[in-house]
């Protein structure tokens, strides 16, 4: 846990299970494209920390949770209402989020979007996004096929988490 807290520089929260039977299969550190696309050159620079959750009992959904040292993403949809993501062809979008109070803190909620919405299947479902901030830690969890009540639990108990204790 060390390695990921020196590449990153901060300590993450690193839950391996959420509610509704939900449990981490995936850790990895990134640059901040995933995140959402970087704004200049020292955005490039940063890091982001991702893990994934699954719930072997319903095979089609995926909880991922990200991670960066950036106060800039919350502060942006404070002002704009919108977060920019960057489809894998390239092109940039902006998806309108909404403000919401889940356990005492301040979330921003996305509409429903693909993050590939032209080049998608039909049958492809919808993402909702969630985002908030703890310190200078932006935090960002994506649903995929997760129903809206479980989400809101999984962002309540998230919200909860603490950053890891690398003294321990």
């Amino acid at each position: 846990m060390e390695y990921f807290s020196g590449i990153i520089g901060f300590a993450p929260a690193f839950p391996l299970e959420l509610p509704g039977g939900y449990k981490a299969t995936d850790a990895y550190v990134n640059k901040k494209l995933n995140f959402s696309y970087p704004e200049n050159e020292e955005d490039k620079q940063k890091r982001t920390i991702h893990l994934t959750f699954e719930n072997p009992e319903k095979p089609k959904t995926i909880v991922l949770f990200a991670q960066i040292k950036d106060k800039s993403i919350v502060e942006n949809m404070r002002k704009t209402k919108k977060i920019p993501f960057e489809r894998i062809d390239g092109v940039k979008f902006e998806v309108p989020v909404t403000s919401l109070n889940i356990g005492g803190q301040e979330v921003f909620r996305t509409v429903p979007y693909k993050i590939d919405d032209t080049l998608s299947s039909p049958t492809d479902k919808y993402n909702h996004t969630y985002f908030w901030l703890k310190g200078d830690i932006c935090y960002k969890v994506t649903f995929k096929e997760v129903e809206e009540e479980a989400q809101q639990q999984m962002v309540a108990a998230l919200v909860k988490e603490k950053a890891i204790d690398l003294k321990k």
